[in-house]
């Protein structure tokens, strides 16, 4: 709105540069001093200057800085509460899932290890229960090179085996697999010892099995009873090949984590730890921590090796009936690694919230300054308007608020016109009244002067009068000096001078009266015409103050309509479309879920019968050595029965190799079902938590527009 600088033609120019306050002085008299009539001259008018009062920082502020202030508070504020406030709820739902997941998969860990002893303990019992040792016609029939013939071919069928021995009561060795594995004497062994002892099903904890080497050895033994007696005759020695633990265990692991076995003692006996830092932070763990003493699942945060590691910790709990080996499983990884979804979500969070401030700012901006121009063009009008350029107009455009209140400012200027205008026609009345005042003054002056003369001449007429005709008048300038020529000259027509002399005084005193009662007349009405010019100064301010008002409320309503309302409003519908999309998500997912639960469910049914038909296998390939030992014994005609005992065998390794096989598969799939169920599950519950957290920033939006609204 660009103001209008025509000037009117019927308003003096030079009018514009006094100030309305010098208005209320009044006019000089001869010397110079202002007399009381509520006039000034025009030249003696000056301009005020408004003081400077100390305002406060906001006052300082312009309205468009206040505008984009508020808007801006309005918009990011709540954009930062809202991302900061998701940030914590979901980075504390990261963290929890991702300590469970970790607890978790060391769970997983111990049950392996476990499902793996248990089936070295049901292997040992089968071992303990061979017809070569426990028959006694089998024993009888076969010598040491057949029995350790048994052996060898039980360890090449069985790689998870380093070597398997047999021996007497007396520790003597009867049959072995490999002839190095074991001393000629092993009475003196701790599992010799103990199986003497309790005649039962025994392992030791994990050691080096020779000297030098550092490869920790796992040894089970068991006792063999006669068939037919009852009697304890050997014990069967097993050594598993740790190596065959490990491999299956880094099925469960990834690159960044690192595991380890302990046993009873708390000592790291399997790691899959490649550097010594790690191994190290293991062994470190072990001896420090107090959880061994509690044997029950652990979590938490240690501050080992080069940061803060995620350690869980988990027993490994066997079968009833079984032996309980107190074995247990710890696992770390650095905290970096483990919650670096959490890092990730910052750093969205962040570049997110800060996108949405910057389009906040933008918009914000844009509107400060398309709604407060229209008010900073009025401003600016009023301001020249209030420093007397009453030329000023504003050019309105609409019809809201803003349009009217210029268009009434426009109305006031020519109001403001036209009593300056009025204004100065009283102005000049004043100062003709005055002129006249003036004159009136000077002729009474001039009539006291002529009085006094008279009086003068009077007195010497008196004396005339009492008729000293000698008397002469004293002979001035004027009128007085006439008569009093005319005196002397005409002293003997006295008593008629003297009677038209009072004829002149008394109409000279009738003239003052008339002129008293007329100034007097002009000096009321010019003491009206003040108090209405002081009126018309209060009027204006009253107006100032309207417009004040005006301007504060267009600024609230331009900050809270055209920001909150519409924004709140269009983020309300996309969150709407948003939970309807994750309530969907949610149902897929869900169902999804249960397909993989019976596929698990599946898998393990497989894995029962997979164990059914290994047994089978097992004891089939027993049957078929002793079915060849039976055929060794009798000779020639046995020779048929021992090609097909010997094909039986190789069925029943066939068998055997195709139900590990078997059994490998199904164990990756029940794997893989329980880490897809697993995602699922963590999946189904972010779904949860982001439908309740869009939920609580609709409530929060739909607040925001009630206000706008009730603004």
């Amino acid at each position: 709105m660009a103001p209008n600088t025509e000037f009117p033609p019927n308003l003096n120019p030079n009018l514009n540069n006094v100030a309305p306050d010098s208005l209320a002085g009044g006019l000089p008299d001869s010397t110079g001093a202002t007399s009381g009539y509520g006039v000034e001259q025009p030249s003696q008018s000056t301009v005020s200057v408004p003081q400077t009062s100390s305002k406060g920082f906001w006052q300082k502020l312009t309205l468009r800085t206040k505008v984009l202030a508020l808007a801006l508070s309005l918009g990011v504020v709540p954009v930062v509460a809202v991302g900061g406030l998701g940030y914590v709820f979901v980075e504390q739902r990261v963290t929890a899932q991702a300590t469970e997941a970790r607890t978790a998969g060391t769970a997983d860990i111990a049950n392996f290890a476990a499902e793996f002893m248990n089936s070295r303990f049901q292997d040992l019992r089968t071992f303990s229960q061979l017809s070569l040792f426990t028959d006694e016609d089998v024993r009888e029939a076969t010598d040491v090179a057949d029995r350790n013939a048994f052996l060898q071919e039980l360890v090449s069928t069985s790689p998870i085996y380093e070597d398997i021995a047999v021996v007497d009561l007396k520790g003597s060795p009867v049959a072995v697999s490999n002839p190095d594995g074991i001393p000629q004497n092993v009475s003196q062994n701790d599992w010799f010892k103990q199986v003497e002892a309790t005649q039962d099903i025994v392992w030791v904890q994990p050691r080096a099995p020779l000297a030098g080497d550092l490869q920790f050895a796992l040894i089970g033994a068991a006792p063999i009873f006669d068939a037919e007696t009852g009697d304890m005759l050997y014990m069967i020695r097993v050594r598993l090949d740790v190596q065959e633990l490990q491999r299956s265990i880094s099925g469960f692991t990834s690159e960044n984590t690192a595991v380890g076995l302990l046993d009873a003692n708390g000592q790291v006996f399997l790691s899959n730890a490649d550097d010594g830092m790690a191994n190290a932070i293991l062994v470190n763990l072990a001896d420090s921590v107090s959880w061994l003493q509690d044997r029950s699942p652990q979590t938490a945060i240690l501050n080992e090796g080069d940061g803060p590691q995620l350690t869980a910790y988990a027993p490994i709990i066997h079968e009833p009936g079984d032996p309980q080996l107190n074995w247990s499983v710890v696992s770390l990884v650095d905290t970096s690694t483990a919650f670096a979804a959490s890092r990730q979500l910052l750093q969205t969070v962040l570049v997110g919230t800060g996108i949405t401030v910057l389009l906040v700012a933008a918009i914000a901006t844009l509107l400060a300054t398309r709604v407060t121009l229209p008010i900073v063009q009025i401003t600016d009008s009023v301001k020249r308007l209030g420093q007397g350029d009453f030329r000023t107009r504003i050019d309105t455009r609409g019809e809201d608020e803003i349009a009217q209140l210029g268009t009434n400012i426009n109305l006031m200027a020519e109001q403001i016109q036209t009593l300056l205008i009025k204004q100065e026609e009283a102005v000049q009345q004043q100062i003709t009244a005055q002129a006249q005042v003036e004159r009136a003054q000077e002729e009474r002056q001039r009539s006291e002067i002529l009085q006094r003369e008279l009086v003068q001449l009077l007195n010497e007429m008196e004396e005339a009068s009492n008729g000293n005709l000698t008397v002469r008048t004293e002979l001035t300038a004027g009128e007085i000096g006439i008569i009093g020529d005319v005196f002397n000259a005409i002293i003997e027509s006295l008593r008629s001078i003297v009677i038209q002399v009072k004829q002149a005084t008394g109409q000279v005193n009738e003239s003052i009266d008339q002129s008293e009662g007329a100034i007097q007349q002009l000096a009321d009405e010019a003491l009206a015409q003040m108090d209405e010019i002081t009126n018309t100064l209060n009027s204006v301010e009253q107006m100032s103050h309207s417009i004040q008002e005006v301007a504060d409320n267009a600024r609230q309503a331009a900050e809270v309509a055209q920001v909150a309302s519409t924004a709140a409003q269009d983020s309300g519908m996309a969150m709407d479309l948003t939970v309807t999309s994750i309530l969907e998500l949610r149902s897929t997912v869900a169902e999804t879920g249960k397909k993989v639960k019976q596929l698990g469910e599946s898998s393990q049914q497989i894995s029962q019968v997979v164990s059914l038909i290994n047994e089978i296998a097992m004891k089939t390939n027993l049957l078929a050595v002793n079915a060849s030992i039976e055929a060794a014994h009798a000779g020639e005609e046995g020779q048929g029965f021992a090609v097909v005992a010997s094909e039986v065998g190789q069925l029943a390794e066939q068998s055997s190799a195709a139900t590990k096989e078997i059994e490998q598969i199904g164990k990756n799939i029940q794997m893989g079902t329980r880490d897809v169920v697993e995602a699922m599950e963590r999946g189904t519950n972010q779904v949860v938590e982001g439908t309740q957290l869009l939920q609580k920033t609709k409530q929060g939006l739909g607040q925001i527009v009630d206000v706008s609204q009730q603004i």
